[in-house]
C-alpha cells in the first residue's frame, strides 16, 4: 500500500497565522538541533568532530576539514547573497572576536549543556584556541601596535572572558577533565593531553586577564566597569567622569564581565573577594546603587531601561547617574544585558552564603524582565511567516522603535527576540503576566519563520547564534529531553535504542521495520524544514529528495528517536 508522509508545510497553513491555536504536540519533534548545526556550519565553519581526522559532514554530504574563511572581516558570496564573515587572520578586531566570535563560543557551550554531544566541546576548544592565540592573554600585554588586544574597545574582553570562563566551569561541573585528547588532535589544542589540562591552562589565562583588566577598569563605588579610550588608560574610581573618555561602559559591556565573574568564582571558590564580591556589586548596580538602572513599569510588573543602562532622567549630581544617551535599549543589545541577571538568578544561592546581601535577581525580579517581553516587546496582533516577515517583535525594550540611537527599520531585529527565550523558566512564576507565555511565543515564531528562513537572509551574528542555541536548550528542557545524562540520547524517558539502522548513504529509500511500530515519522532537512516523502510498507522512498543530509524523527515505545539520513543518488 502506498501512502504519503507530509511535512509541516501541508498542515500548518492556519496554525502559523496565529498563536492562539497551540496544538502542535508541544513542539516535540522540532528539528532545532539540526538547524543550529546547519547555521553554525554555514556561517562559522564546520563543527569539529574529534572522532575522525576530518570534520562532521557538511550540507553536501562531504567529509571535509577546512577552518579557513572565519576571522578577518569581509564580504563573501553565499548563494546569491553576500554576507559579512571572518577569515583566519589574527586582527585587532573587536567586532570579529569580541562580539561575533564570543557569541558563537557561548552558543557551543549551551548546545553541549542541552545535548551532551561532545562535538560542541571539541569545536569550542578549536575556536577558543585560535581566539586565545590571537589575543595573547597575559598580564602585561603590549600597549600599542598589538594585533592581539582590542586596544580601542577594552570592554569587549568581557564577552570573550564570559565564554572562556563558562568552559572552565563546565569542565569542572561535568567532570570532563579526565577526557583524553586523541594524539592526532593535540597540536590543535596547544599540545594538551587532557581536557582538564587544557581547561586549567585556560583558567590561569582567564585569571591573569581578568585581574589585569579589573585593576584598570573597575570603579569601586560605582560598582561598574569603565570604558577607557585605550588599554593603557586607568579609570577614575568613585566618580562619574562626565564628558571624558573614561565614562562608565554601556550595560551590554557590563553584563558579560558579570557573567565571567560568576563563572570564575564558581571555578575558583576561594576567590570570594576578587570575583564573587564584584559579581554581587554589579548586581547591586543594576538594582540599588544610585537608585539602580532598571525602570519599573507598574502596569505590567516589568522592567525597561536605556541603552547606556542609566535611567532616562537623572540630575547631574554626585549621587545620580548622568544620562549620556537616553535612548531605550534595543533587544539586540539587551541580549547581553539580560544574560547577567539570568545567570545570577541561577547561581545566587552560591553567592548569598558568602556575601551578605547577595540574593539579588530573585524570581519575582526575573518575572519583571519576562513580563516586558510578553506584554511589550512581543506584538500579539502581528504574525510573521517566511513569506511575510512582519514586526512581530518591536526593536527596543519599550515596545517601539523610537528614541533609539539607530534607524527604525528592524527586520533583522526580529531574530534577536530569540535571546529572551530563557525567560521561559519564569512562565509559571507568581506575577507572570501576558496573554501568551515566552515558550510558545518563541517556538511559534521558530516554526513560522526561523526554521524555513534561508540562513544567509537571517541575522546570525553573536547574539543571533546564541539565541538559536537558547531555543535548543529550551526545547530539550520543555519537551522532556534534557538535561541529558548520556551522550546521544535526547529524551529523558528513552529506553535503549532499537537495534536497526539503514546504511548511509541511501539512494532510493530507507527502511523502518514494521515490528517497531514507529509513529509520527518525519523527515527534516538540515535547515529544519520538513520534507514530503512516500511510504510503501516498511520503505520510506527518498527518490524525490535532493542529495544531502537529513534528520529522521520518529516515536518508538514512547521515546522520540532521531537518526541521520544521507541521500546520494546512484548508490
Amino acid at each position: 500500500m502506498r501512502k504519503f508522509l507530509f511535512g509541516w508545510n501541508g498542515i500548518l497553513t492556519g496554525f502559523i497565522l496565529s498563536i492562539s491555536t497551540l496544538s502542535f504536540a508541544q513542539y516535540q519533534n522540532l528539528a532545532v538541533q539540526p538547524r543550529f548545526d546547519a547555521v553554525y556550519t554555514q556561517l562559522y565553519g564546520p563543527i569539529y568532530n574529534i572522532a575522525s581526522t576530518s570534520n562532521d559532514i557538511n550540507d553536501q554530504g562531504q567529509l571535509t576539514w577546512n577552518k579557513a574563511n572565519l576571522y578577518q572581516q569581509g564580504w563573501v558570496q553565499v548563494g546569491s547573497t553576500q554576507i559579512w564573515t571572518y577569515t583566519q587572520a589574527c586582527k585587532d578586531s573587536q567586532s570579529a572576536l569580541g562580539s561575533t566570535r564570543s557569541g558563537s563560543l557561548e552558543a557551543l557551550l549551551r548546545m553541549y549543556e542541552a545535548t551532551c554531544d561532545m562535538k560542541y566541546i571539541w569545536e569550542f576548544m578549536e575556536q577558543a584556541t585560535h581566539v586565545i592565540n590571537c589575543r595573547a592573554d597575559k598580564v602585561t600585554p603590549q600597549q600599542s601596535g598589538s594585533p592581539y588586544l582590542f586596544i580601542h574597545q577594552v570592554p569587549w574582553h568581557g564577552r570573550i572572558l564570559q565564554a572562556l570562563s563558562h568552559f572552565v566551569y563546565l569542565v569542572n561541573s561535568k567532570n570532563l577533565g579526565s577526557t583524553i585528547i586523541p594524539l592526532a588532535h593535540r597540536p590543535n589544542f596547544n599540545n594538551k593531553t587532557t581536557i582538564g589540562e587544557y581547561s586549567s591552562a585556560m583558567n590561569t589565562q582567564n585569571k591573569e586577564m581578568m585581574n589585569f583588566l579589573l585593576g584598570r577598569l573597575w570603579r569601586g563605588s560605582d560598582e561598574c566597569i569603565c570604558k577607557p579610550t585605550t588599554i593603557s588608560d586607568v579609570c577614575g574610581n568613585g566618580s562619574f567622569d562626565t564628558g571624558t573618555t573614561k565614562n562608565i561602559s554601556e550595560l551590554n559591556f557590563q553584563a558579560p564581565y558579570g557573567c565571567a565573574l560568576i563563572y570564575m568564582y564558581l571555578s575558583n571558590p576561594t576567590e570570594i573577594s576578587t570575583y564573587a564580591v564584584k559579581a554581587v556589586e554589579m548586581a547591586r548596580a543594576y538594582l540599588v546603587t544610585r537608585n539602580g538602572i532598571l525602570n519599573y513599569n507598574s502596569t505590567y510588573n516589568s522592567y525597561y531601561w536605556c541603552h547606556d543602562g542609566w535611567q532616562l532622567s537623572r540630575p547631574n549630581t554626585s549621587s545620580s547617574w548622568v544620562a549620556e544617551n537616553d535612548h531605550y535599549e534595543d533587544i539586540g543589545h539587551a541580549a547581553f544585558d539580560i544574560d547577567f541577571p539570568l545567570l545570577y538568578n541561577k547561581f545566587y544561592n552560591s553567592f548569598y552564603p558568602a556575601i551578605t546581601g547577595g540574593q539579588y535577581f530573585e524570581n519575582y525580579q526575573m518575572v519583571r524582565f519576562r513580563n516586558q517581553f510578553t506584554n511589550v516587546i512581543y506584538n500579539s496582533a502581528t504574525a510573521s511567516t517566511c513569506n511575510s516577515i512582519q514586526q512581530t517583535f518591536d526593536c527596543n525594550v519599550v515596545g517601539s522603535c523610537i528614541y533609539h540611537y539607530g534607524p527604525t527599520t528592524y527586520t533583522s531585529y526580529q531574530m534577536n527576540a530569540k535571546n529572551w527565550t530563557n525567560f521561559y523558566l519564569y512562565d509559571n512564576v507568581t506575577g507572570a503576566q501576558g496573554t501568551y507565555s515566552v515558550y510558545p511565543i518563541i517556538m511559534d515564531y521558530f516554526i513560522a519563520v526561523e526554521s524555513c528562513l534561508p540562513i544567509n537572509e537571517a541575522n546570525y551574528g553573536g547574539a543571533g547564534i546564541t539565541g538559536l542555541a537558547d531555543i535548543v536548550v529550551a526545547n530539550y528542557d520543555k519537551e522532556n529531553r534534557g538535561p541529558c545524562n548520556q551522550i546521544g540520547v535526547e529524551p529523558k524517558s528513552a529506553v535503549a535504542e532499537p537495534d536497526f539502522a539503514w546504511v548511509n548513504p541511501v539512494s532510493s529509500h530507507f527502511t523502518i521495520p514494521a515490528s517497531l511500530e514507529a509513529k509520527n515519522v518525519q523527515v527534516f532537512d538540515m535547515k529544519g524544514a520538513p520534507q514530503n516523502i512516500t511510504i510503501e510498507g516498511e520503505n520510506y522512498l527518498t527518490g524525490n529528495l535532493p542529495d544531502g543530509n537529513y534528520i529522521v524523527v520518529m516515536e518508538i515505545n514512547g521515546a522520540t528517536l532521531r537518526k541521520r539520513l544521507v541521500v546520494l543518488k546512484g548508490n
